[in-house]
């Protein structure tokens, strides 16, 4: 997938940011177009961002990632808690039930 991001408003300091990804669905070409928000961040071990993104006028795919500076949190029970008692509360402070989203894991990931 092919897409861009780029700032809602560069005069502003804040982390927002709009996705456009083209696709091709089945025999026409469209733009997905969405949101993508850093909510909050420590700069050192987690990072919070949401999206939003419309498909076809109408249906809507709600996103939380969890960004860890730890590749495997699931060597250390201790960090592991720490970090999803951070992540969540920031979902939660910004009126988001972290029991809305389903955890996967990305391992092996390759850039």
């Amino acid at each position: 997938m092919d897409g861009t991001m780029v700032l809602e408003d560069p005069s502003k300091n804040e982390g927002k940011f709009e996705v456009i990804l083209p696709t091709h669905f089945m025999w026409w070409n469209t733009v997905i177009k969405g949101s993508f928000w850093v909510l909050d961040t420590d700069y050192e071990s987690y990072s919070v961002g949401y999206s939003c993104a419309q498909f076809f006028w109408f249906f809507h795919d709600y996103t939380a990632i969890l960004f860890s500076r730890v590749q495997d949190l699931s060597q250390d029970e201790e960090q592991q808690t720490k970090f999803f008692k951070q992540t969540y509360q920031v979902l939660i402070d910004h009126n988001l039930d972290p029991a809305n989203f389903k955890i996967s894991v990305n391992k092996n990931c390759t850039v």
